[in-house]
């Protein structure tokens, strides 16, 4: 629960969409959080990737609509690993 309040937080003050929030395991095998939203007209994506050393974030901000930082912040989370 701590990972919405923070979200909260970022999007207080701003318009924002509903937050889609879902989960799923990487490539790697560590469970992830996603959450996508918008943020005065910006596509937004978040994702933790959780384990017993603590969490990862990974930030997507999409101005342009382009396909590309999805890609990008998807390849990040499926290739992470803990060392």
């Amino acid at each position: 629960m701590p990972y919405f309040l923070q979200l909260n937080q970022q999007i207080s003050g701003h318009e924002a969409s509903q937050i889609l929030a879902s989960g799923f395991t990487s490539k790697q095998g560590y469970p992830v959080l996603k959450y996508e939203f918008t943020v005065d007209g910006d596509r937004i994506v978040q994702y933790y990737i959780a384990s017993d050393h603590g969490h990862i974030f990974v930030y997507e901000s999409n101005y342009s609509g382009s396909e590309d930082t999805g890609r990008a912040s998807q390849s990040i989370v499926d290739s992470f690993e803990w060392k």
